[in-house]
């Protein structure tokens, strides 16, 4: 429940001029966080040769977003730096932005930005691509994943054991 004045609602994970900055999240829940420029839940970005890491394992991504890109992440390589998501048994749900309703990864200027999604829930996020985002020379690679939707969309490589269009049946505990 954070509202960021520009990146990153729930956390920022930066790094410039050739530095490294590695962040691991596990068993967390970023709910309705809010980044007004993008990244609802966390903005990871890598700039002028740096090079920022995120994972995240177990983690629950819900009703995150903001004005700009990345409901729940914004990941950002660029000036010839690089940024990296690795999402494990996660759980992304309505989450809400202008372009990657969940994940927007950008590569600009001689940048790189990858996301690997393996065994994850990708349920109602709202946004340009659906789900996942790729501008510029960016990737996602999604395998062994349940989606809304009926493809993974444009710069994202769907794997082995997808699931799409299939409702994952939450339960509300308030019944």
């Amino acid at each position: 429940n954070n509202h960021a004045a520009a990146w990153g609602g729930g956390m920022a994970n930066y790094v410039q001029n050739g530095g490294t900055c590695q962040s691991v999240y596990t068993n967390c829940t970023f709910t309705n966080n809010i980044g007004p420029w993008g990244g609802g839940a966390i903005w990871n970005t890598g700039y002028s040769n740096g090079t920022a890491d995120i994972t995240a394992i177990n983690c629950l991504f819900i009703h995150n977003g903001g004005g700009g890109n990345g409901g729940a992440i914004n990941n950002d390589g660029r000036l010839n730096a690089q940024s990296n998501a690795t999402i494990i048994n996660c759980t992304f749900y309505d989450n809400d932005a202008q372009q990657g309703g969940a994940i927007y990864n950008d590569a600009a200027s001689n940048g790189t930005s990858n996301a690997t999604v393996k065994n994850s829930i990708f349920w109602s996020n709202v946004g340009g691509g659906n789900s996942f985002y790729n501008a510029n020379t960016s990737t996602t690679t999604v395998s062994y994943t349940l989606l809304n939707e009926a493809t993974t969309g444009v710069g994202t490589t769907a794997g082995l054991n997808m699931i799409y269009n299939t409702n994952p049946l939450f339960v509300n505990e308030a019944i």
